[in-house]
C-alpha cells in the first residue's frame, strides 16, 4: 500500500509540472469485450476484439485525450455458440466490412471529471468509415501495475451502416431481428513507471 502511495504521488507530482505528456497503453492488459442480442429472443452472444495501439493524454495529472485503434481482425466469439460461422458473419459485408475497414478508432475529445476517480468521457468513435460523437461514464482505479479506465456503455450500431437484420430496417416485430444496441465493456490501463 505504501509503495503504491508514493509511486502515484511520485506520478502526479512529475504530471503537474508537465504542459501535456501522452502515455502508451498496455495493449496486453487494456481490453474491450462485447455483446449482441436479438431482439424478441433470449439467445445473444458475446466476445472480445483487440486493441491494437493507443494513447492517453495526460495534462496536470488529468485526462484529456486519447485515441485507441481497434483491430477488426480479432474480432472472437467467447460463449463457444457457432464460434467459426458467427466470426466470419460479423467479418462479411452484413456486419462491420473487415476487409475493407479492418481498424476502428476511438478518440477522446473532451473529459469532464466528477471527483478524482469517476469521469464522464466524450469520444469520436469511427466504425466502417463512419465516424460518430459518444459519451460514457468512467471509473479510474489506481492499480499498482498502472492506472485503469474501465467502463461500460452501448451504442446504436445502425448509426455506423451496421443495418444486418435491425428492426429499423424491417419496420415491424419479426424473428430473428437482431438488437441495435452493442454493448461494450471496455478497460484502458496505462503505466504510472512511464510518467
Amino acid at each position: 500500500m505504501k509503495t503504491l502511495l508514493f509511486i502515484t504521488t511520485l506520478c502526479l507530482s512529475v504530471l503537474t509540472n508537465a504542459q501535456e505528456k501522452e502515455f502508451r497503453i498496455s495493449t496486453s492488459k487494456s481490453y474491450v469485450e462485447w455483446e449482441g442480442s436479438k431482439t424478441f429472443e433470449m439467445g445473444k452472444h458475446s466476445g472480445t476484439v483487440n486493441i491494437k495501439s493507443g494513447a492517453m493524454k495526460l495534462k496536470e495529472f488529468k485526462i484529456v485525450g486519447g485515441e485507441f485503434i481497434i483491430d477488426m481482425n480479432t474480432i472472437e466469439n467467447t460463449d463457444g455458440r457457432y464460434n467459426a460461422m458467427l466470426v466470419d458473419h460479423l467479418k462479411n459485408d452484413d456486419f462491420f466490412s473487415v476487409a475493407k475497414f479492418p481498424e476502428a478508432k476511438l478518440s477522446i475529445t473532451q473529459v469532464y471529471y466528477k471527483d478524482n476517480v469517476n469521469v464522464e468521457v466524450f469520444a469520436d468513435l469511427t466504425i466502417k468509415g463512419i465516424t460518430n460523437p459518444i459519451k460514457f461514464k468512467g471509473k479510474l482505479d489506481f492499480r499498482k501495475d498502472g492506472i485503469k479506465l474501465h467502463t461500460e456503455f452501448s451504442i446504436d450500431r445502425t448509426l455506423w451502416g451496421v443495418d444486418y437484420k435491425s428492426k429499423g430496417l424491417f419496420g415491424a416485430v419479426k424473428d430473428g431481428i437482431i438488437s441495435d444496441a452493442i454493448k461494450f465493456k471496455v478497460a484502458i490501463i496505462w503505466f504510472q513507471d512511464m510518467c
